[in-house]
């Protein structure tokens, strides 16, 4: 892609025709896109991302992962989430559930386009949300462990020397083994 940008400028083609080449096959993709068969999707996974700021609305096929929506819309409203599922309902878009976030717009719009059928929440922003939790306490329980492991060296070569166990050593294992 870098070669064949070089190429273009180096052969000082104008920028319009470098837009105009990149773009082309945008229509031509659109009715590939119009032509496929929404009924197929079981489970549509559904969901925004954001470009430059402006969200853009997602949906995909759970099973064959086809992006059968990308849509870049000034608002991420219930208005619009409805306007495009309706559009997809109309292609026979008729999932047996989605899977979503907790976007309200999103839910709404669900709700309207797609009356009584399930909208399953998604398991990413959770996870997302205690992964810092869990890597948390792994550390600390790696380090307790380390603790123990480091007391309990300490003890067998006071026995060793001394031919029985060092008190404060006792206490301290002691307190690291009860509050793990």
């Amino acid at each position: 892609m870098v070669e064949l940008l070089r190429d273009l400028f180096d052969s000082r083609i104008s920028l319009g025709t470098v837009h105009n080449l990149v773009h082309s096959p945008v229509a031509h993709a659109r009715r590939i896109n119009q032509q496929y068969d929404l009924s197929t999707i079981l489970i549509g996974l559904l969901d925004e991302i954001f470009q430059a700021g402006d969200p853009v609305l997602v949906g995909v096929d759970a099973k064959s992962t086809f992006c059968f929506l990308l849509s870049l819309e000034e608002h991420r409203d219930a208005d619009t989430w409805g306007i495009r599922l309706l559009e997809l309902v109309d292609r026979g878009f008729a999932p047996q559930a989605t899977i979503a976030d907790f976007a309200s717009g999103l839910r709404a719009g669900h709700q309207e386009a797609l009356p009584g059928r399930p909208c399953r929440g998604d398991v990413f922003h959770a996870l997302y949300n205690i992964g810092p939790v869990v890597r948390y306490l792994e550390n600390r329980a790696y380090e307790a462990i380390g603790t123990r492991a480091k007391l309990e060296r300490k003890q067998a070569t006071a026995e060793r020397r001394h031919g029985r166990k060092d008190r404060a050593l006792v206490q301290k294992l002691w307190s690291v083994c009860a509050a793990g």
